[in-house]
C-alpha cells in the first residue's frame, strides 16, 4: 500500500466538489442525513481486497492505515467485509470529524447546507496536511517526494482553476447557499496550495505564490460589493477586513487587480475590530547553545501540561508551533532549525526524539512554577 500511497492524489475530494459527486449544485444535498454524513461518506475507502488465502486479521494489524489521513489510530474503525470466493474486503471508515485548526477568513452564512460544506472541507484539508505529512515521513527517496510534490501543487493549481471557474459560473444561479461554498473551496484550494509549496519547498522549483496573489484572483470572480450582498457581513466589518488585509495592503483596487508584490507589511491593530497597516518587525533568530528537543520540550510543557486559571500556558497547534520555532531560533553554529528535525520532534509518538523527563539536561516547569 506504501508505494500505491506514494502515487495517488490526496486531494481528489476537492476536485469532487467541483465536478463530481460532492458538488453541492445537486438535489440530494438538499437532505439533512446527506449533509450530516460527508465526512464519513467520503471518508469510507475500500483499502483492500484480500485473496481467500490471505489472512485479514494479519493484513490489519501489519497495515499502516494513518497514510489514508488519520492522525492516530482511534481515529478510524476497520471493518473486514466477507465478499465471494472466500475473498474479504478492509473498509476503513472514520470514527471521527477533525476540526480545521487554521484560521480561514470566510464569512459566517449560516444553515446547515453551507456549515456542513465548510465543516467537510476543513476536515479535508487537515486530512491533506496528514497524507502530505506522511508521504514526507515514510519515504526515503528524494525523487519519489518531489514527484508528489510537483504533482500535488499542479494538482491543487488545476483544481484552483476549475473552482474559480465555478463560483463564477455559479452566480448565475443567485443561490447564496451554493455560490457561499464555491467561495469558501477557493479559500481552502488556496491554502491548500500555500501548505503544498512551504512544506515541500525544498523539493520545488518554481518559486512559491503569496497568499494575497491567489486571495486576489478569487476576489476577482466573487467582488466583494457582490460577497457582502450575499453574506450578511455588513455589521461584522468583514468587507472592511479583507479590504485592509489584501486590497489596501497590495496597493489594488477591487476592479484592478496586478501581480501582486512578494514583500508586504502585516496586519495589526491596538483595537481587534480595527485593523491597522504597519511595518512587518525584522529580528534575527535566537541562538540556542543547547539541545533542540530540550528547547521543544519546555514549549510543549507550556502548551499541554503547564496550566494556569485560564486554561493551558500557550494556547496554539502543533502545526503552528512548528512554525514558531523554525522561524525563530538558530541552532549552537548559527544555522536555522531544520523543519524536519522540528516536526519530528513535535510528533507525539516519536518518543525516541524527545528528551527524557528523568533526564538532567531536561527543564521541568512543573517544579518552577507550582503554587507556594
Amino acid at each position: 500500500m506504501a508505494s500505491k500511497n506514494y502515487d495517488q492524489i490526496h486531494i481528489n475530494i476537492y476536485s469532487e466538489i467541483v465536478n463530481g459527486k460532492y458538488n453541492p449544485g445537486q438535489s440530494r444535498f438538499n437532505k439533512p442525513e446527506v449533509l450530516r454524513n460527508l465526512v464519513i461518506e467520503a471518508n469510507t475507502v475500500k483499502a483492500a481486497t484480500l485473496p481467500a488465502s490471505e489472512n485479514p486479521s494479519e493484513y490489519v494489524e501489519n497495515t499502516d492505515f494513518l497514510a489514508f489521513g488519520y492522525k492516530k489510530i482511534k481515529d478510524y474503525d476497520v471493518e473486514i467485509k466477507p465478499v465471494s470466493n472466500g475473498k474479504n474486503e478492509i473498509i476503513i471508515k472514520p470514527a471521527r470529524i477533525y476540526d480545521l485548526l487554521e484560521v480561514m477568513d470566510i464569512p459566517q452564512f449560516v444553515s446547515l447546507k453551507c456549515n456542513s460544506f465548510v465543516e467537510f472541507m476543513g476536515d479535508e484539508f487537515e486530512r491533506v496536511k496528514v497524507r502530505a505529512d506522511w508521504v514526507l515521513e515514510n519515504s526515503n527517496d528524494e525523487k519519489v517526494v518531489a514527484s508528489y510534490a510537483v504533482k500535488h501543487v499542479q494538482k491543487a493549481k488545476k483544481i484552483f482553476y476549475e473552482s474559480k471557474r465555478l463560483l463564477r459560473e455559479v452566480q448565475k444561479t443567485d443561490n447564496p447557499e451554493d455560490i457561499y461554498i464555491f467561495f469558501a473551496l477557493n479559500l481552502f484550494v488556496v491554502r491548500t496550495i500555500l501548505f503544498y509549496q512551504k512544506m515541500f519547498r525544498p523539493y520545488l522549483t518554481l518559486p512559491p505564490d503569496t497568499e494575497e496573489h491567489l486571495f486576489h484572483e478569487v476576489i476577482k470572480e466573487l467582488s466583494l460589493r457582490k460577497l457582502c450582498t450575499l453574506f450578511p457581513c455588513g455589521k461584522s466589518g468583514y468587507g472592511d477586513y479583507i479590504k485592509k488585509s489584501f486590497i489596501e495592503k497590495a496597493g489594488q483596487t477591487e476592479s484592478v487587480v496586478n501581480e501582486m508584490p512578494v514583500e508586504y507589511s502585516e496586519t495589526v491593530s491596538e483595537e481587534k475590530s480595527q485593523p491597522a497597516t504597519v511595518r512587518k518587525a525584522k529580528y534575527e533568530r535566537i541562538k540556542v547553545n543547547g539541545q533542540i528537543n530540550v528547547l521543544v520540550d519546555v514549549f510543549i510543557q507550556m502548551l499541554e501540561e503547564i496550566e494556569v486559571p485560564e486554561g493551558k500556558f500557550l494556547e496554539t497547534s502543533r502545526e503552528n508551533l512548528q512554525d514558531f520555532l523554525i522561524a525563530s531560533f538558530k541552532d549552537k553554529n548559527d544555522k536555522a532549525f531544520s523543519p524536519y528535525t522540528i516536526r519530528t520532534i513535535l510528533k507525539p509518538y516519536r518518543i525516541d526524539k524527545h528528551i527524557k523527563k528523568e533526564s538532567p539536561r531536561r527543564i521541568d516547569l512543573s517544579k518552577r512554577m507550582k503554587k507556594k
